[in-house]
């Protein structure tokens, strides 16, 4: 999950809840008992809990960094400490609110929990319910994960609204705002062959050279993707922290913590009726990257300037999606092989 300005759900205002005592707490997170050391995105994480249940999540969900190269890791460190405790969420499933007071500062609720995101700090806590862990997607989505992300990319690791797939050694992007079928066509070049890497956000680095990291997830459709794919009918839905219901599926591959250093094809999607891609030339790439400046990744604008004009020095290609994301595979195998 990425932020900008305002809250994925409904915002609530929760400025003046937040005071010494949760500074304080994120700074002496070491207080908490358990810790698990991640390098996520090349970041070092310390992750401090006084639950099982949460360290379970977080094994679950970032488990595969243990497995990043040692080379690949930086020297920026961060905390993320997460106290459960009694309490509820009103019986019924959490509503994260958000809000940003300043750029490096996030404030997150539900009826029973918060959490605080000080980047100056390089750290985060949460004070959680015993019923949040009760729906751990959410939790792991809607808290943990913004948590986490918010800190990771606020070092070299900008992220760009994008799914990516990689085949015959070669990484495609698929950039486009919300709705415009990243997802359904990455699942479709799946069907094809083609290695999804993520299904909605990359995370550049530019130093000491450019590389593309990748949160791996799985990749999130619509219910309304069955009428394309009939391997998806009947299949399990489950609600977001944003609100939107998805079919999930899970990662064809075991998920690698290693980032491309490929130079990438970039593929601006749009909706249109029939299939079709035409080459872009740079300086109208970069044009077509800086309009897709969508919100929820637009925080990091500092870091986004020279990205994008890295991305548009690579070449793009302008890919129009018609009804059926099938039609656009042939167009993406080319690219690939040629």
């Amino acid at each position: 999950m990425v932020l900008s300005g305002t809250g994925r759900t409904a915002v609530a205002s929760v400025t003046g809840k937040f005071g010494m005592d949760d500074a304080e707490r994120v700074t002496n997170a070491g207080q908490v008992s358990g810790e698990v050391r991640l390098p996520v995105f090349g970041h070092p994480v310390h992750f401090r809990t006084n639950s099982p249940a949460v360290r379970a999540v977080i094994e679950e969900w970032y488990g595969y960094w243990r497995g990043l190269r040692p080379d690949l890791v930086t020297g920026a460190t961060f905390t993320v400490a997460v106290t459960v405790d009694s309490g509820d969420e009103g019986g019924r499933p959490p509503i994260f609110d958000y809000h940003l007071p300043t750029v490096n500062e996030l404030h997150i609720e539900t009826h029973g929990s918060r959490g605080l995101v000080d980047v100056d700090r390089c750290a985060a806590s949460a004070d959680i319910t015993t019923e949040l862990l009760e729906f751990p997607d959410l939790f792991r989505t809607g808290l943990l994960d913004t948590m986490v992300l918010m800190l990771v990319t606020s070092v070299d690791r900008c992220p760009v609204h994008a799914a990516a797939v990689f085949h015959a050694g070669r990484l495609v992007l698929l950039v486009g705002p919300s709705g415009s079928g990243k997802s359904t066509l990455a699942y479709a070049l799946q069907e094809a062959g083609f290695e999804v890497r993520s299904d909605d956000a990359v995370y550049v680095q530019l130093r000491p050279a450019p590389r593309i990291w990748f949160h791996r997830k799985g990749i999130g459709l619509l219910p309304s993707a069955a009428r394309q794919f009939s391997g998806l009918r009947g299949a399990a839905t489950r609600v977001q922290a944003t609100g939107k219901v998805k079919v999930m599926i899970p990662p064809v591959h075991r998920p690698s913590p290693e980032p491309s250093e490929v130079t990438p094809i970039v593929c601006m999607l749009e909706r249109g009726h029939h299939a079709s891609m035409t080459r872009i030339q740079d300086g109208r790439l970069r044009a077509l990257l800086d309009g897709k400046n969508e919100a929820g990744f637009d925080r990091l604008a500092t870091q986004r300037v020279p990205v994008l004009d890295w991305l548009a020095h690579c070449g793009g290609w302008k890919l129009t999606l018609s009804s059926r994301a099938g039609d656009a595979v042939p167009f993406i195998q080319e690219l690939v092989t040629t």
